[in-house]
């Protein structure tokens, strides 16, 4: 999946795209299947899996046609189709990865990755996934550092999202440590890498910019199919 930073800028750009709905609500909605993981938020009130949080049977793909389907009634809610775009996101950056620039051999397995030097990288699927993440972390600085992206507010009407989807639960502290933590990074006073050796390895700078672009254009197209408009 890719790095929050990479959710909350396609939330913006995704924003600017419809503007008819409570933006704060939206781009908290971005980050919601991640928070109850624990991977990022530590000390949050209750852990549940990556698998249920994403529709998932695969920890890389999650099923954003499932939760469609069975939140469609609520689709209209910022903090439900922030979930939705959220999980779109994820589909369209690991598709991207694996599908895209994995290497497979006769039978289908994954076999190594494409990396941005023109070689290839012959490598499990789990070391693929490491290297994969440290770009996102890379650009995640780079957005954080270059990008407006507007500072998350408390709202009390998120814990509402509880009575909707029950594939999460948070709590107040739950989404004032979520808060916390993006604004932190917004304002420059924490960073993702703290080294500034780190090297793309896969994607370029320059490359990520582009499919972040035609990642939210991938998701205003399935919404225009929808007619959530």
């Amino acid at each position: 999946m890719p790095s929050w930073a990479i959710h909350l800028q396609a939330a913006n750009l995704l924003y600017k795209r419809t503007k008819n709905m409570d933006k704060n609500k939206f781009i908290f909605g971005n980050i919601l299947p991640d928070i109850n993981n624990g991977y990022v938020i530590k000390e949050i009130s209750k852990t549940v899996s990556h698998i249920i949080t994403h529709f998932s049977v695969d920890k890389d793909f999650g099923n954003y046609e499932t939760f469609y389907n069975k939140y469609k009634e609520n689709i209209k809610n910022p903090l439900v189709i922030g979930y939705l775009t959220h999980l779109l996101t994820d589909f369209y950056f690991n598709d991207l990865t694996y599908s895209k620039k994995g290497l497979y051999n006769g039978e289908g397995k994954f076999i190594g990755i494409k990396l941005n030097s023109g070689k290839d990288k012959i490598c499990t699927k789990e070391e693929a996934r490491i290297l994969k993440t440290n770009d996102f972390k890379i650009y995640a600085n780079y957005i954080y550092e270059n990008n407006k992206i507007d500072e998350l507010k408390y709202d009390n009407e998120i814990l509402l999202v509880n009575d909707i989807i029950e594939e999460i639960s948070i709590k107040e502290n739950d989404i004032l440590n979520t808060i916390k933590y993006i604004n932190l990074h917004i304002q420059g006073k924490e960073k993702i890498i703290k080294e500034d050796t780190k090297e793309y390895k896969i994607f370029t700078q320059n490359e990520l910019k582009e499919q972040l672009d035609l990642c939210v254009n991938f998701i205003v197209k399935y919404l225009d199919s929808k007619k959530w408009w």
